[in-house]
């Protein structure tokens, strides 16, 4: 080669020296630009009216904001969606008139039917309200179902994330400002209650259900979501601004990157540990979790003050996480609390942790009872768990009660 021509080569540019290496960069680059832009026109919809979700990047929801107790499900409202974990199975939910889950969008009269000799109210959280799953596969909606031929009416008002704070002022909310009308009321309190009522709400000064500011809760909603400070703040970045690219780093990283758990469930018997659930564990509480109790109980204690001003009867459930199935806690603080705060308060609680729990169970036969009962990789009953809860509630609860003898 000539002097000259090596001195050509020498000025020709790196894109001119790589051609296919320079094509490709600018459709990546173009197309990272395209992402970027169309996903924040199409994010300014659901920053403008908060109820509605991205239809780029999120599932369809029933959820709502609420003024006075937080947030709730939409009024009758009816959706056919599909969750991530079942991309194969649609959903299909309804919303009642009061915004309650339930087999149809029907109208809910305030005062008890004629044809009902009384109405039940479950409230709770993502449990009670049955995610995943509709209604008539719930256990709320089993015992709907089989109540209804005894002339007894189910409604359900539980929803995700719900907390005994929420549970008072929905009720409370329910009963002294929509004037709905019912005889027993059945709660499902949650282990990650506490949780809840201590980062999550705080009442206002309007006596309104508000969320606290609590730069714990936000940095560990953030660090479950997308992981440490600074991958995490990458990874926020990302989905907050893209789409397709989102999607295409996340199918890579789960494919490539992401370490295969041994079994499905492995993730979540790591939540022994957790800040949100290593509580029910401790020989002795601390006190951070003794005030997010004592606040627990303190709107337990208003709820009960207000059912029995309205001549409605209180009864308490417990029931357990898989982790907790695994660790066999079968005398777990959870309950520990819940049947103390019952037996003072002469209420009566369905402890479910007997039905699930057994000492001495190898590994293989604890995998089973998880696996049977709750789904994949996930804290919440599935089909048969819901069955599982509705058989007893039917045989050992209701079968007692005075209004179901004919």
């Amino acid at each position: 080669m000539t002097t000259n021509a090596r001195s050509v080569n020498s000025r020709n540019s790196i894109f001119e020296r790589n051609p296919k290496i320079t094509i490709l960069f600018v459709i990546t680059f173009s197309v990272l630009i395209l992402d970027v832009v169309l996903t924040n026109i199409f994010s300014l919809y659901p920053a403008i009216k908060h109820d509605e979700p991205n239809i780029l990047t999120s599932q369809p929801i029933l959820g709502v904001k609420h003024e006075v107790y937080h947030h709730d499900l939409i009024k009758s409202g009816v959706i056919e969606t599909k969750y991530t974990r079942f991309p194969d199975r649609k959903i299909k939910l309804h919303t009642n008139s009061l915004g309650f889950k339930d087999k149809s969008s029907r109208t809910i009269p305030l005062l008890p039917s004629k044809k009902f000799k009384k109405r039940v109210v479950f409230i709770g959280d993502s449990f009670t309200e049955g995610v995943m799953l509709e209604y008539e596969d719930t256990f709320v909606g089993i015992v709907d179902k089989e109540l209804n031929n005894k002339s007894i009416e189910v409604l359900n008002a539980g929803v995700n994330s719900y907390s005994p704070i929420i549970y008072w002022r929905k009720i409370k909310y329910l009963i002294e400002d929509v004037g709905l009308q019912f005889d027993e009321l059945i709660v499902f309190p949650d282990l990650l209650d506490i949780f809840d009522e201590r980062y999550r709400y705080r009442l206002s000064e309007r006596g309104y259900v508000i969320d606290q500011e609590n730069p714990y809760l936000d940095q560990h909603q953030k660090e479950t979501q997308y992981g440490p400070v600074f991958l995490g703040r990458i990874k926020q970045i990302i989905h907050s601004n893209t789409t397709f690219t989102y999607q295409v780093l996340d199918f890579l990283h789960d494919k490539i990157i992401i370490k295969q758990p041994k079994w499905p469930w492995e993730w979540w018997l790591g939540m022994k540990v957790s800040t949100a659930n290593a509580w029910v564990f401790e020989k002795e509480i601390n006190s951070d979790d003794e005030y997010a109790i004592h606040k627990m109980m303190k709107y337990m204690n208003k709820l009960l003050l207000l059912t029995r001003h309205n001549n409605i009867k209180l009864t308490v459930a417990v029931y357990p996480h898989p982790f907790q199935i695994w660790y066999e806690d079968l005398n777990s603080n959870y309950v520990k609390i819940w049947e103390e705060w019952s037996r003072s308060n002469h209420v009566k609680l369905i402890n479910f942790f007997p039905d699930l729990i057994n000492y001495g169970l190898t590994k293989k036969d604890k995998t089973v009872v998880v696996k049977k009962y709750y789904f994949v990789n996930d804290v919440h009953f599935n089909k048969e768990g819901n069955k599982l809860i509705a058989k007893k509630l039917l045989e050992e609860y209701f079968s007692e009660r005075h209004f179901l003898k004919n």
